[in-house]
């Protein structure tokens, strides 16, 4: 079985500083709201998934995405008081984002793990796709880290890039415009 050569083993390890830009609230609100999309289309595939092969004898399941133990979309902020707070989904975010329960910060991380087992049910390879933007004061770095070429986490992965570029971004004596 083989999608789209999306089974090369490779180490995918990359990392993007965005320390020149203003973390405006709209922009971050849209990252939250693009990463919780995300996880929940996501999920909705993984679902079908296991739906399609739980009518099938054990020797004929066959998994594009099967369900992993360690699947999450969250907002994690940590105040300046050192309280911490994990908000699960947009609304939650949105929500307490409407309560001024946002403000203050020492820092915020948005947290996207689309990790998956694929392959026959007697031999599943497990994938492991794990998105962080951490925003913290003079540093804002956005991660990616992967164990298999995957055309579809390649695209997530541009598609956080390509929203991180729409926040202003200034030329500083320690970063420069990009």
């Amino acid at each position: 079985m083989n999608y789209n050569n999306d089974e090369m083993e490779l180490v995918i390890d990359n990392e993007y500083d965005y320390s020149n830009i203003v973390p405006v609230v709209d922009i971050i609100t849209y990252i939250v709201q693009f990463c919780d999309n995300t996880y929940q289309q996501f999920m909705k595939i993984v679902d079908e998934e296991m739906v399609k092969n739980e009518k099938l004898k054990y020797e004929f399941k066959e998994y594009r995405y099967k369900k992993h133990f360690s699947q999450k979309f969250e907002v994690n902020v940590r105040g300046k008081n050192f309280e911490h707070i994990t908000y699960k989904n947009y609304s939650s975010y949105i929500e307490a984002l409407n309560n001024n329960r946002i403000t203050n910060l020492s820092s915020l991380e948005i947290r996207l793990d689309l990790n998956f087992y694929r392959g026959k049910e007697e031999n599943l390879k497990s994938h492991e796709n794990e998105f962080r933007i951490l925003f913290e004061p003079y540093s804002i770095i956005f991660k990616r880290n992967s164990n298999y070429k995957d055309s579809e986490m390649d695209q997530v992965e541009k598609n956080i890039n390509d929203i991180m570029k729409k926040f202003p971004a200034y030329n500083t004596i320690f970063y420069s415009k990009k």
